[in-house]
C-alpha cells in the first residue's frame, strides 16, 4: 500500500478522537470546568514556581479550553514575560504578543483574545504553555487541525519547556497516531495528575 493510504488512515484516526473529545469537552458542566481549570492552573503555577523561568509563551483560553487567565494574572504579577500567541491567518505557525494586561485584551482571528497592540517579539520562550483536543502519555497531542501549534513548537529549541494543559478526559490511554510535522509535549498537567514525559529543571 501507498504512503499516501497511511497517510489518509492517520488523518481519518485523527479527525475521529478530534471529533469525539471536543464533544466531551464541550459538554463539561460549568463548575466542573471552573474546578478543574483552578486545579491545572494552581500546579501550573507550582512548577513555574520551581522553574522559574523569564518568559512564558500561554495560550490565552477560548471556549471549552482549560482556562489560563488565573495563570496568565499569577505569572504577571510575579515579573514573569508572558507572550500570547497571535494567528496570522493563511499562514501556519503564529508570531507571539506581550501581554501587559488582561483588561488590554481583544478579540483577534476566530475571536481568539490577543493582546491590543500585537507587536510580534523575536526571542525564545523558556516555556511554552498550549492546549489541545487530546494527548497521550508519551506527549503526542491533536490540536484543531491547523498545525499551528505544531509548526511553532517545531522552530523552539531542546531547552525549551513544552506543556499542555487538558481536561482528565482528554487524556487517551492508547498512543496517538502522529504525523512528521506534529510536535511533542514535555509535560502534561490535569486536575487529576502531571504526566512529565521529560524531567524539568
Amino acid at each position: 500500500m501507498s504512503s499516501n493510504f497511511f497517510t489518509l488512515k492517520t488523518r481519518q484516526e485523527k479527525e475521529d478522537i478530534r471529533k469525539r473529545l471536543l464533544k466531551a469537552r464541550a459538554n463539561l458542566d460549568f463548575l466542573s470546568r471552573k474546578r478543574s481549570s483552578f486545579a491545572i492552573q494552581e500546579k501550573a503555577a507550582n512548577i513555574l514556581r520551581i522553574m522559574r523561568p523569564e518568559r512564558v509563551v500561554c495560550y490565552i483560553s477560548y471556549r471549552s479550553e482549560v482556562e489560563t487567565q488565573a495563570l496568565i494574572s499569577w505569572m504577571l504579577e510575579k515579573g514573569i514575560t508572558v507572550l500570547a500567541p497571535v494567528t496570522v491567518p493563511k499562514r501556519r505557525g503564529f508570531e507571539i504578543s506581550r501581554v501587559e494586561s488582561l483588561t488590554d485584551l481583544v478579540f483577534g482571528y476566530k475571536g481568539i483574545s490577543v493582546p491590543r497592540e500585537a507587536k510580534p517579539e523575536r526571542v525564545y520562550p523558556d516555556v511554552v504553555i498550549c492546549p489541545g483536543v487530546a494527548f497521550d502519555r508519551l506527549g503526542w497531542r491533536i490540536g484543531y487541525g491547523g498545525g499551528n501549534f505544531d509548526a511553532y513548537l517545531k522552530t523552539l529549541p531542546e531547552k525549551t519547556y513544552k506543556i499542555g494543559l487538558a481536561f482528565s478526559l482528554q487524556i487517551v490511554e492508547e498512543n496517538l497516531p502522529a504525523e512528521a510535522h506534529d510536535a511533542r509535549v514535555d509535560a502534561i498537567i490535569t486536575e487529576k495528575e502531571v504526566i512529565l514525559i521529560k524531567p524539568f529543571s
